[in-house]
């Protein structure tokens, strides 16, 4: 079944008006990470990723996390490979100043913030890094039309390596 052919109702979140008070959007920002940890996002994201670096194991693998919100997934990916001495790179990025300032103060908390990277970034306008062996996002397609998510996602896999 096609993106398009389901019915879409597309509603702005308060988290994304760039007057809300910056604790509500770290609240916000925070309560993504909640839904990402309930919902098992890095427990299904890690093994294809383990995976690739297992089968690369002489080079450095580069993960680009799009519309990262808080940056817990970037996170938690560069825990994971840290913890068994992986060669990774993992970035994360974001429309929102905000939020990539609120996810590299979560980064340096966990102690790995000058490992970590994270900028800003338009994933509806921005040329496509072209240096990732893996793009993804988590949370963000439910933002757009199903014309642009296909579109995204199109450009997504012709910038990634992997």
């Amino acid at each position: 079944m096609r993106l398009n052919s389901l019915p879409r109702k597309l509603e702005p979140e308060i988290m994304d008006d760039p007057a809300l008070d910056a604790e509500r959007h770290h609240g916000a920002l925070r309560g993504l990470e909640r839904i990402n940890r309930w919902s098992g996002s890095l427990r299904l994201i890690w093994p294809a990723i383990h995976a690739l670096c297992r089968g690369c194991p002489d080079r450095t693998i580069n993960v680009i996390d799009l519309a990262t919100g808080g940056g817990d997934i970037p996170l938690g990916i560069h825990l994971r490979a840290q913890r068994l001495g992986l060669k990774l790179r993992v970035r994360g990025c974001d429309y929102s100043t905000r939020a990539v300032e609120f996810a590299r103060q979560r980064a340096s908390e966990a102690g790995a913030g000058d490992s970590l990277e994270y900028f800003k970034f338009d994933a509806l306008k921005d040329s496509m890094p072209v240096d990732g062996d893996v793009l993804l996002s988590s949370l963000f397609l439910h933002h757009l039309t199903a014309d642009h998510a296909e579109t995204l996602l199109r450009r997504m896999a012709r910038s990634a390596r992997q």
